[in-house]
């Protein structure tokens, strides 16, 4: 399966899910943990103060993990995110006027080498089945990220019985 039909199946899947697959107790502290462990990570490596922090998050959905990013301090003129998706990606420029967020048609990253201090995917890397395009993604965030910077995948580790869509981590 090449990276455009990898793409496509990829859309497919999130439009047959429903807008409130992320609701509940569970859901919310899944979330909630990810943002704290993410930045709990960036401020050890990077310092307390996020101000200049130029964070990536690939498939950024509506934007509520950079809006967290924003929150802990991090300027929003230096977010930036892709997304497959225009309907969130709407939500995301709505709540996020000054990041950089792009729609992306696969896995080639539209930033020059070298630029972010941290990029991350959350619960991304899963929804990528072919191991080709897995590869070309992460080696794409590699080079987007300065020397010294992090980069960072938060993701399933087993696979999701309820959602043939997903692979294991």
């Amino acid at each position: 399966m090449g990276e455009a039909s990898e793409t496509d199946r990829i859309r497919a899947a999130y439009a047959r899910r429903h807008d409130d697959v992320r609701t509940g107790r569970v859901a919310d502290y899944v979330v909630t943990e990810r943002r704290e462990l993410i930045q709990r990570l960036a401020a050890a490596h990077f310092g307390d103060d996020l101000g200049s922090l130029r964070v990536c998050d690939i498939g950024c959905g509506a934007g509520g993990d950079l809006a967290a990013w924003r929150e802990s301090g991090a300027s929003e003129a230096g977010l930036a995110g892709t997304e497959l998706l225009e309907e969130p990606l709407t939500a995301a420029r709505a709540a996020l006027p000054a990041a950089d967020l792009r729609l992306v048609d696969g896995f080639i990253l539209p930033w020059e080498d070298r630029i972010f201090d941290l990029a991350w995917a959350s619960m991304t890397f899963s929804s990528i089945r072919n191991a080709a395009s897995r590869r070309r993604l992460f080696t794409e965030m590699w080079r987007v990220t300065r020397p010294g910077g992090m980069l960072a995948l938060y993701d399933f580790r087993i696979r999701k019985p309820t959602n043939p869509d997903v692979v294991a981590m």
